[in-house]
C-alpha cells in the first residue's frame, strides 16, 4: 500500500493503542487510520467522476 501523504511504497501496518488498525510511512513519518486509507483508494478520479456525471446528466445524444 502506498501513503496517502507522499505516495511512497515504504509502509508498513501495525496496531495502535486503540486496538486500530493504521499504517506507518517510513518516508514521512505519517500515520493513518487503515479504513480511510482504503476509503481514499476507492474514491474515483475527477476524469471518471466527470465521465459518470456527464453520462448521468444525460449531455451525451
Amino acid at each position: 500500500m502506498r501513503c496517502l501523504r507522499c505516495n511512497s511504497f515504504r509502509t508498513f501496518e501495525f496496531i495502535d493503542g486503540f486496538g486500530q488498525k493504521r499504517i506507518f510511512c517510513k518516508d514521512c513519518f505519517g500515520s493513518f487510520l487503515e479504513s480511510k486509507a482504503k476509503e481514499i483508494e476507492t474514491q474515483k478520479s475527477l476524469h471518471e467522476f466527470n465521465l459518470d456525471l456527464y453520462h448521468k446528466l444525460g449531455f451525451h445524444h
